[in-house]
């Protein structure tokens, strides 16, 4: 049985995993029930010690992360070196949540999942920090906050907006369903490789456009709408490679962008 400790459950992703997780009998599963201080490493000294951390804990929202880029980027850069420390002390294997915008690096958020990335990377060749990185690209599903994209349309949808204001339009995005990305992070608990890097999404990518469409059609909405582009910037073009992903955590997607929307939606 794997030991296991998710920081950051509250969340989005969190609260799904531990879902997903919880009733496996494999895992003997800890996670932080209350909000914890991570910045202020004295608060790690109370946290269960176990063979894996999987950190999710961060500031992931751009919008919040402009208002207070120092503080921010000083949040999630202690975060992610506290981890270290208590792995090191503890001798367990940290796997770190990243993002797939840490590889765009168009945004503070991702530019501080970077860093942490290339953190772990010096404490491997220093320490010998064992670890896991999962770059996570475009996820969706339950829980989700309806400041990002696809749960923002669906209420526009039911709301019936007449008028749907977007950014990007026809950039494309690998999206990624929940429980996809849950039991890719399950699976990372028995890989037996350390030090890898994988990106978790569906090798797919769709514009804004195309998720329009699907949601209208699952919704069956004929009426006619406007669709408002809020930034004219660069098309730009996000999609996972699978190759090192099949070939060591031997994990697929299972639920195509369609299926993962009448999901959320029925």
């Amino acid at each position: 049985m794997k030991s296991v400790l998710i920081l950051g459950s509250r969340g989005f992703i969190g609260k799904n995993l531990v879902k997903f997780i919880e009733n496996k009998k494999d895992i003997k599963l800890h996670f932080d029930q209350k909000k914890i201080d991570l910045t202020k490493y004295k608060n790690w000294k109370n946290l269960h010690i176990t063979k894996y951390l999987i950190l999710l804990s961060s500031i992931s929202n751009e919008k919040k992360f402009k208002k207070k880029i120092e503080k921010s980027y000083d949040i999630n850069l202690k975060i992610i070196l506290n981890a270290i420390q208590f792995c090191l002390e503890n001798k367990t294997k940290l796997i770190f949540i990243s993002s797939a915008s840490s590889s765009l690096i168009n945004s503070n958020y991702g530019i501080s999942k970077l860093i942490s990335e290339l953190i772990c990377h010096h404490f491997n060749k220093n320490s010998n920090l064992k670890y896991t990185i999962l770059r996570i690209f475009n996820v969706y599903g339950l829980y989700q906050p309806k400041i990002y994209i696809i749960p923002s349309l669906i209420t526009k949808f039911k709301k019936n907006n007449k008028e749907i204001s977007v950014d990007n339009l026809d950039s494309l995005r690998d999206y990624i369903h929940i429980n996809d990305v849950c039991n890719a992070i399950y699976k990372s608990i028995f890989l037996n490789k350390n030090n890898l890097t994988l990106d978790i999404g569906t090798g797919k990518s769709y514009s804004v456009k195309h998720l329009i469409k699907l949601i209208s059609k699952i919704l069956n909405i004929n009426q006619r709408f406007s669709i408002k582009n809020l930034k004219n910037s660069k098309k730009t073009i996000s999609k996972a490679n699978l190759r090192l992903t099949s070939k060591y955590l031997k994990w697929k997607p299972l639920i195509s962008i369609s299926e993962g929307l009448k999901l959320i939606i029925k």
